[in-house]
């Protein structure tokens, strides 16, 4: 009898991947297909305003490792080593990261609340660095 997993594995196949740069080794422990990439704009049109809208940027895949997000689509890719996060926030269906030295905040959206909390407790657990939590 097969052991299933309550986490889908959509796809590991990483030459489906084609900008996917992965280190020698590393495995991707899930990804999500289908998720915006985007960013705020404040009432001023300037980036991360603090009275504005949340604009999609592109649409691609989320993957996952042990020591990184990964975020591939067509016009916007994103590379984070999970060391790098300093705050994470549950957003509604999604989730909003701020980097060490980007100096704004990137909103990941379209996953159900379910992955919103795995992600989130994923990234705590293996981040090996203290996040600080985002207050809605």
């Amino acid at each position: 009898m097969k052991k299933s997993s309550a986490f889908p594995r959509q796809n590991t196949d990483f030459s489906s991947w084609s900008d996917a740069i992965f280190i020698p080794g590393e495995k991707v422990v899930f990804n999500l297909p289908n998720i915006r990439i985007c960013e705020k704009t404040g009432a001023d049109g300037f980036k991360n305003g603090t009275d504005g809208s949340i604009t999609p940027i592109d649409e691609g895949i989320l993957i996952f490792t042990r020591k990184r997000l990964a975020f591939y689509a067509g016009k916007k890719s994103l590379e984070v080593p999970l060391d790098k996060i300093i705050t994470l926030r549950p957003v509604k269906n999604g989730i909003a990261v701020s980097v060490s030295g980007s100096g704004g905040i990137q909103y990941f959206l379209g996953m159900t609340e379910f992955y919103v909390w795995f992600i989130c407790i994923y990234i705590s657990i293996n981040a090996k660095s203290n996040i600080d939590w985002m207050k809605n």
